[in-house]
């Protein structure tokens, strides 16, 4: 929590618009707007599981952005033990 307590709302947007559009648009819906994932499925005219599969891996590749973006700005010097440099 005191990691992300060094974050502003304007670093985690430029984190947002770093991911792919594929998983920043269920995120965006899902985490931002607060629909629910079926509703976010209706929205994006998808399977619900293609949904849920995109905001699993959309989920990981923000954390890793996240961790990214922290070391880029200065927050962190060093990426969190067993952490690669590319996502999985």
């Amino acid at each position: 929590l005191d990691f992300l307590g060094a974050f502003t709302d304007d670093d985690v947007h430029a984190v947002i618009d770093r991911l792919p559009p594929l998983y920043r648009a269920p995120l965006v819906l899902r985490y931002v707007e607060g629909l629910a994932t079926k509703q976010v499925a209706r929205a994006l005219e998808l399977p619900l599981g293609t949904v849920l599969s995109q905001l699993h891996r959309g989920r990981r590749l923000f954390e890793h952005e996240m961790w990214n973006y922290a070391r880029d700005t200065g927050v962190v010097t060093a990426l969190p033990p067993g952490q690669r440099t590319d996502p999985a």
